[in-house]
């Protein structure tokens, strides 16, 4: 799966009950990657924390991706 270089892209993230769904997406609408789990529900912050890593996760996937 190629990312390109990586410059202009756009983090998405679905948050609900049961998953948390987040993607790394082109400009144009076109999913680069994807990763989901399921919804963490031991508080604000274990979930602030939870999406967080899932965002820090693509991008590191990204840039390995594009190098």
């Amino acid at each position: 799966m190629s990312v390109g270089a990586l410059g202009d892209y756009l983090l998405a993230v679905d948050l609900g009950g049961t998953k948390v769904a987040t993607a790394l997406m082109g400009v144009d609408g076109e999913i680069l990657l994807r990763k989901e789990e399921p919804t963490c529900h031991m508080g604000p912050q274990p979930g602030i924390d939870q999406i967080a890593g899932l965002l820090e996760d693509l991008q590191a996937t990204g840039k390995a991706a594009a190098s």
